[in-house]
């Protein structure tokens, strides 16, 4: 019986996908590449970001470079140009009476993530957040496991939901069961793949995750 739900931040719950887009175009051009199509990047899209990165042609010489500038972007546009998906505040209030802790796991900077939490009013949901310790988004497999261990959130009582394949693999390294959001960082048909639940609409995440417990 699933008791813990562990929520993803970043194009789970935030929808940031078109200004994650935006800045990779911009990105992309100043390494003298192609930027991919919205298409292109939600069907490619990778952690950790290092590797992503070598994949789609930024040299490593440049990585601290280009995650700096992604990063300074970033910060200084989500709060105008991102906003929670629709229904998730709802989801959140209904998951929470229903008895469920909810914990986020993020690639993102802990502190940075905490205080988007808070400006979305959203903090007070959550019985845990975790983030990573620096803004390289290498992945969250490793402290996950160690923030799970510490919580004592049990892997036979928990779900994880997410938007990409690397949650698909959190969910497997840390053995919870795993939900995945078609309208994120990778494609419905990509994720599809994996053979796993998934939905298009926090509105229906109660039913969503009746039907899995």
């Amino acid at each position: 019986m699933i008791k813990n739900i562990v929520f993803d931040f970043n194009g789970t719950l935030l929808d940031d996908l078109k200004l994650s887009v935006d800045i990779e175009e911009a990105l992309m051009i100043n390494n003298g590449l192609r930027p991919y199509t919205l298409e292109e990047y939600l069907d490619k899209f990778f952690f950790p970001i290092r590797e992503y990165y070598r994949y789609i042609g930024i040299k490593d010489e440049n990585f601290s470079k280009s995650a700096e500038y992604f990063n300074n972007e970033y910060n200084s546009r989500w709060s105008k140009e991102t906003s929670l998906h629709s229904g998730v505040i709802k989801a959140l209030k209904d998951l929470k009476k229903a008895g469920y802790r909810l914990f986020v796991l993020s690639a993102s900077e802990e502190e940075f993530l905490i205080s988007q939490l808070k400006a979305l009013g959203i903090y007070e949901y959550f019985d845990g957040v975790c983030g990573a310790r620096n803004d390289l988004a290498y992945g969250k497999i490793e402290y996950g496991k160690t923030y799970a261990k510490e919580h004592h959130i049990e892997p036979n009582e928990t779900g994880i939901i997410g938007d990409t394949c690397h949650d698909f693999e959190v969910a497997n390294e840390l053995h919870f069961k795993c939900i995945l959001f078609t309208k994120g960082h990778n494609s419905k048909a990509r994720l599809e793949k994996l053979g796993v639940k998934t939905f298009d609409d926090f509105n229906l995440l109660s039913e969503v995750m009746k039907a899995v417990d």
